[in-house]
């Protein structure tokens, strides 16, 4: 075999191990199930005292909602963080020792093919693990992508909750201004 057929052949392996990896952290991307996402609606700014004091009620609601589900996707985007980092940890242990196995080859004298058994063994491992925490990296990036659009939808509720409030505020009378205020959150 000629170098160019060498050439060839070797970027056709490092192209299909790209392919791989990626493709591995696309399934761990895609596997990750999120939650619905709370919908949000604007005050009508137009509205009367007591259309008024109902959309403030509902967008309080809406709010606690949007928040749960934001503390909810932090604390699923933090696990996921964590065995990521776990499963990299448990990949670079495994090709460490892989590596170091390999190494041992060298120096096994007569009970080399015993080490190269064994290298090979921990390679595979190695190769398993390495699969794994690229798996798990896909699983957090979408908890990650997952958080953020939660954080986004709490943050809009919140606005809304501001709104319905100067809403109230504005087209309420004292007396039944109070009253409106006087419920307490649903949170």
């Amino acid at each position: 075999m000629d170098a160019l057929g060498i050439i060839i052949g070797g970027g056709t392996v490092v192209v299909l191990a790209v392919l791989i990896v990626v493709g591995i952290y696309l399934i761990g991307k895609s596997s990750y199930s999120r939650t619905p996402d709370t919908t949000v609606s604007d005050p009508t700014a137009d509205a009367e005292c007591e259309p008024a004091c109902d959309q403030w009620i509902r967008a309080r609601l809406t709010s606690c909602q949007a928040a749960a589900d934001e503390a909810s996707a932090r604390a699923d985007e933090e696990s996921a963080k964590g065995a990521a980092m776990a499963a990299g940890a448990a990949a670079v242990a495994a090709a460490a020792a892989a590596f170091a196995l390999q190494k041992l080859v060298a120096v096994a004298g007569p009970f080399a093919i015993v080490a190269i058994i064994f290298a090979s063994i921990a390679a595979v491992g190695a190769a398993i693990a390495l699969g794994y925490a690229d798996y798990k990296l896909g699983v957090y990036s979408a908890a990650e992508n997952a958080r953020i659009i939660k954080s986004g939808i709490s943050a809009r509720a919140r606005a809304a909750v501001a709104s319905a409030l100067d809403i109230v505020l504005r087209k309420c009378d004292p007396t039944r201004r109070r009253e409106c205020l006087a419920i307490p959150s649903p949170c």
